[in-house]
């Protein structure tokens, strides 16, 4: 074959990727770090970025505790976080004034990771600029040693807010049961040790069982499965809301709710190990389609605050006075269906929405716009 039928294979090959990426998307079952630097990935998280669902959590859940937050700190948050292209949930928080006024010579408080040499650069050059950029995989550089960004990025802690806005699974068929992330997870609890006042912890995950660690799984439900055995208040709030106190049957029958729930309690009690106490959660989630089917974003959201553990108690263990509290507030915490709620505004409020659609564009030229600043 010809170099010049080469190249027309390699043209052909590039239409073709919008479809070969619906069909990874659907699949997505390869490791935490075979999916993160993937350039299909990559092209999907900035297709998320700016959808109407995703603009009503960063405006609706994460403001709300970021303007909580900021009022609580009295000066400007500093952010960790997975800016995007046209970094819209940085944008937000500054038309609202979390950053303060912008000091040029510092930049905004925000540490950004991107993995795309495209976006990094744009995101390295835009106006006004971040605090730092990495080059990197975020998750990869809470947890590898040999990851270039490790040591640099532990020094900077702790943050005000840590948003992991991820797209993956939280553990892939192929890891676990405690894959890369829920280790991150972890390391951001414990580097955050030194944070005295409110913080904030954020996930987002593809919430699809089927697609998930089956070991993560039973583990997060044994998990859940211990509270309703030890704790009677437990038992009967998920009996109220689930209409079952067996958590096997409550992840079988409620997939989407159940997952975000089990996974809630998890990083609670994590908090709980570093003397974290939970003020408030969030659960919002939403649906996405693609040729072979329907899966759901799920976004959690967590203001944890310092709680030392009293003297006569155990770290980690559910002797914490506030533990069950913290608990319930997880188990109350309803999922929000933003998918829902965006056809009942288009029906209802369609001036919202219109609101919204000109915020998310007006958000976008902010990036680039210096006299914005």
């Amino acid at each position: 074959m010809s170099h010049g039928s080469r190249s027309l294979d390699e043209i052909i090959k590039s239409l073709d990727r919008e479809r070969d990426q619906e069909e990874f998307v659907d699949e997505h079952r390869g490791s935490f770090f075979d999916q993160a630097p993937d350039r299909e990935t990559l092209i999907l998280r900035a297709q998320e970025y700016d959808d109407l669902e995703k603009h009503i959590v960063r405006r609706e859940s994460w403001l709300t505790i970021a303007k909580d937050l900021a009022q609580k700190k009295g000066a400007p948050l500093r952010v960790l976080t997975l800016p995007g292209r046209h970094r819209l949930e940085v944008e937000l928080y500054r038309s609202e004034g979390i950053f303060g006024s912008y000091d040029p010579e510092a930049g905004l408080p925000v540490v950004g990771f991107e993995t795309s040499p495209d976006i990094f650069g744009l995101l390295k050059s835009g106006v006004p600029r971040l605090e730092k950029v990495f080059h990197e995989d975020l998750v990869r550089a809470l947890i590898d040693e040999r990851a270039s960004a490790y040591g640099e990025l532990r020094a900077l802690f702790p943050f005000d807010i840590i948003n992991l806005d991820l797209t993956g699974n939280l553990v892939a068929p192929s890891e676990g049961p405690y894959g890369p992330v829920l280790e991150a997870i972890r390391e951001c609890l414990k580097l955050q040790g030194g944070s005295t006042g409110d913080w904030a912890f954020m996930l987002t995950f593809r919430a699809v069982i089927e697609h998930t660690n089956q070991d993560t799984i039973e583990k997060l439900s044994q998990h859940y499965q211990e509270n309703i055995n030890r704790h009677p208040v437990v038992k009967e709030a998920c009996y109220g809301r689930y209409n079952s106190f067996k958590a096997n049957q409550i992840i079988a029958n409620h997939s989407r709710d159940a997952l975000g729930q089990f996974m809630s309690k998890w990083i609670v009690e994590q908090a709980h190990t570093f003397d974290f106490r939970l003020r408030r959660a969030v659960h919002a989630g939403y649906v996405r389609s693609r040729a072979h089917g329907e899966y759901s974003i799920d976004k959690l959201a967590f203001q944890f605050r310092r709680e030392r553990t009293p003297p006569y108690s155990w770290p980690g263990e559910e002797n914490l006075p506030w533990h069950i509290e913290d608990i319930m507030n997880v188990v109350n915490a309803k999922r929000d269906d933003v998918s829902k709620k965006l056809r009942i505004l288009r029906e209802k409020q369609p001036d919202y929405i219109q609101r919204l659609e000109r915020e998310i564009e007006h958000l976008k030229t902010r990036a680039d716009d210096v006299g914005g600043a």
